[in-house]
């Protein structure tokens, strides 16, 4: 008979395997989620976007920075995601649209292994997703370099398709607080 493993110190060959079909399941949800509208079909509206739960104290803050440019130059804006409790996230779909008259994506950096970003999902709009086994310790989940092609300033708003825990066999829907940010090209 073949051991696999020990009870001390490592998981078992079955736990391995449901964490690698749980990772392969969201992987797969958030990668088609970044290459369409992700089968929104409305029937969310109401609730709210499709986000289950309420806003409260421990909710995750999704936001982006804001900097300033010179008109013709390149900059950085850059995702950060607080979320302190365990098991930390493990599927997210963030948007960034901004003022297409004011700025061009350069290009986008998903700032993880294990997630992709899509420049050109909409002409003003920049797609994040990802999956992981639970991000709790990592913040920045993502960059996008925009160049100023007009003085001005053009928000950077922030939406979020899906936030999900790492639960492990249910993970739970998070509505995060969002926060916008705005870049200055001048």
């Amino acid at each position: 008979m073949m051991r696999v493993g020990s009870a001390r110190g490592t998981l078992g060959f079955n736990m391995r395997i449901r964490i690698l079909l749980a990772f392969v399941a969201l992987a797969g949800l958030t990668l088609a989620l970044a290459c369409g509208d992700g089968g929104d079909d409305g029937a969310n509206d109401e609730a709210g976007g499709g986000l289950a739960g309420v806003l409260g104290p421990d909710s995750p803050i999704v936001h982006i920075s804001s900097p300033s440019i010179d008109v013709g130059s390149e900059g950085d804006a850059v995702i950060e995601v607080i979320y302190n409790l365990t098991p930390g996230i493990a599927a997210w779909t963030f948007d960034i649209k901004f003022d297409k008259d004011i700025v061009s994506v350069a290009e986008c950096d998903p700032l993880l292994e294990t997630a992709v970003c899509n420049a050109a999902y909409e002409d003003d709009t920049v797609r994040f997703v990802g999956a992981s086994l639970g991000t709790e310790d990592e913040t920045l989940f993502g960059s996008i370099t925009f160049r100023c092609d007009e003085a001005g300033e053009s928000t950077l708003g922030v939406s979020v398709e899906t936030l999900a825990d790492g639960t492990i066999g249910g993970p739970v829907l998070l509505t995060p607080y969002t926060e916008d940010g705005t870049i200055t090209c001048g």
